[in-house]
Parts: C-alpha cells; sequence; structure tokens
C-alpha cells in the first residue's frame, strides 16, 4: 500500500514538472510575441523586437529539447 501511495505521489511531482515546463515556455512564446510587435505600439523604434526574437528562440528549443529527450519528434517523423 505504501509502495503504490509513493509510486502515485512520484508520479504526480512528475506531472507537475512537465506541466510547469510547458507553463514556462508557453509564457516565454508570449512575452516574445509582445517583444516582437511592441514597436508597433510604442513610440520608440528600437531595437526591442530582437529581444523578443531571442525569447521565442529560447521557447522553441526547450520545448524540442523536451520533446526530443521523450521521443516524440522521432516518432512522428517516419
Amino acid at each position: 500500500m505504501k509502495e503504490q501511495i509513493a509510486k502515485i505521489f512520484l508520479e504526480s511531482l512528475i506531472y507537475s514538472k512537465r506541466m510547469l515546463a510547458s507553463a514556462i515556455s508557453v509564457i516565454l512564446f508570449i512575452i516574445g510575441i509582445a517583444f516582437i510587435i511592441s514597436p508597433l505600439f510604442m513610440i520608440s523604434q528600437g531595437y526591442i523586437w530582437t529581444s523578443g526574437l531571442v525569447i521565442i528562440t529560447v521557447a522553441i528549443l526547450s520545448i524540442f529539447m523536451r520533446n526530443t529527450k521523450k521521443g516524440g519528434f522521432h516518432e512522428n517523423v517516419k
């Protein structure tokens, strides 16, 4: 009984870790999009959009690395 409880607890921790990583990636992606379109709405025409590209690149790479660890992209490419 205790082993089942421990297994359930560990699975819930793993699930919450994956959900947190996914949420962070989505938030980074949204922030990156905001940085890219912000010069359209702001008076200054600076290079803040380059920060958006960097943030989006980091978010996409983190999603890609997480999926390749699980074998997600390799199974779909055939």
